[in-house]
């Protein structure tokens, strides 16, 4: 009887690097996007003319308020525009009113940003890198299950070094009264 194939432990490698690899899929996206963001991106100062608060809740049943500003400022043009951050944030908790250093796009002025490296990039990025730290775990992981298989499997059927030569019994042995002539050979060259 052989035993059943144990397949669980690379499959689960393999479904954790494709996990790893969505992220990835996804931080590149975003950061693509942060990328051509900041090729056509000008800085100014705007001023806050209202908070949109979004609460999240958590399974301990506690709320956390996260933030997304509308923002006024003139464009490079003089013209007066208006815009919402693309993220909400819980660090965006500003007064009505007051003054906040933003980038916009100069192609579409309604899409803006505050003015850091971590509204610009880190979003993007903290995919890419959980992405690929998932990614590169799940396919150590497959290789460390595949060589500990091959290793089980080749020490299953490795014969010991000082082991006695098996012995085989025989399936019919000859007496005086069997006819030679009448019965198949029961040794046959290999």
């Amino acid at each position: 009887m052989t035993k059943p194939k144990n397949t669980a432990g690379p499959i689960a490698g393999i479904i954790l690097a494709v996990f790893g690899f969505s992220f990835v899929g996804v931080g590149g996206v975003l950061t693509y996007f942060s990328y051509d963001f900041s090729k056509y991106a000008l800085t100014t100062t705007g001023t806050v003319t209202e908070i949109k608060v979004n609460w999240s809740s958590s399974s301990d049943s506690s709320s956390s308020p996260t933030y997304q500003p509308t923002i006024a400022f003139y464009d490079q043009n003089g013209g007066k525009q208006s815009g919402q951050t693309l993220l909400s944030s819980s660090g965006y908790n500003f007064a009505i009113g007051s003054k906040v250093d933003i980038l916009y796009d100069s192609r579409n002025p309604s899409n803006l940003r505050i003015e850091s490296w971590m509204a610009l990039w880190g979003f993007g990025l903290i995919f890419l890198v959980v992405g690929l730290g998932v990614m590169g775990g799940g396919w150590g992981l497959w290789r460390v299950l595949r060589r500990r298989r091959a290793a089980t499997l080749a020490a299953a059927s490795a014969k010991p070094a000082n082991a006695a030569p098996i012995k085989r019994k025989a399936t019919h042995s000859y007496s005086a009264n069997d006819e030679i002539e009448k019965r198949p050979p029961t040794v046959r060259r290999r």
